[in-house]
């Protein structure tokens, strides 16, 4: 069993984001694999998650906007399936489908409203990347100094034009200067992970 506590991440009901997450606490029950190929061999394995449970605060748009108010309702008296993706300290994001329950209303402010839930799933996870930080500096005086970063090991692809980036577009290798407002965007990729969500900064002058 291990055990992983953080903060920040999304609850979304297929690829809709309905909540956010603000602290979370996860629990994985660990299983192995035999993956030895021969029989004279020294037998190896590795470790496969067999299921996992735990709980998390966020804070929910209880707004009518998309029929938001019956969709927390319908989670706050019945819970049910819903796809989480939490942060980790890593830059990395783990993301699962779980069972919420338990739901504990906290306080609200305008259209928002805090709820914390526990929630159990089964199987493993997805890795994905984080969505890369931009930062955006003034640069003498008619520049703006662009800098994206992101883990160790990764591609980060961006555009300049608002357009969303895939692995088609611009590599980033160096600091970008723009003269003129700008909408940059930019998306993070490493093998083995699925690319980030798109990260977005809307440059001004």
């Amino acid at each position: 069993m291990s055990v992983l506590a953080g903060k920040d991440g999304y609850v979304k009901l297929g690829s809709n984001k309905i909540g956010y997450i603000d602290n979370y606490s996860l629990s994985i029950e660990q299983g192995t694999a035999e993956v030895s190929e021969f029989e004279d061999q020294w037998r190896s394995y590795i470790g496969t998650g067999k299921g996992f449970s735990g709980s998390f605060s966020g804070t929910f748009d209880y707004g009518d906007t998309d029929g938001q108010k019956a969709i927390v309702d319908d989670l706050i008296g019945n819970g049910g399936t819903v796809n989480l993706e939490f942060k980790t300290s890593l830059g990395l994001v783990l993301v699962c489908t779980a069972e919420i329950s338990n739901a504990t209303v906290g306080g609200s402010h305008s259209d928002k409203i805090s709820i914390s839930f526990n929630f159990q799933g089964n199987g493993g996870f997805t890795k994905k990347m984080a969505p890369p930080v931009i930062l955006v500096e003034p640069y003498m005086d008619t520049y703006k100094k662009i800098s994206i970063a992101s883990v160790t090991g990764a591609t980060i692809y961006y555009t300049t034009n608002g357009d969303t980036p895939d692995e088609d577009e611009n590599e980033y290798d160096n600091p970008i200067y723009v003269s003129s407002a700008a909408t940059i965007k930019a998306i993070a990729s490493l093998s083995g992970y699925e690319n980030s969500d798109v990260a977005s900064k809307v440059v001004t002058f």
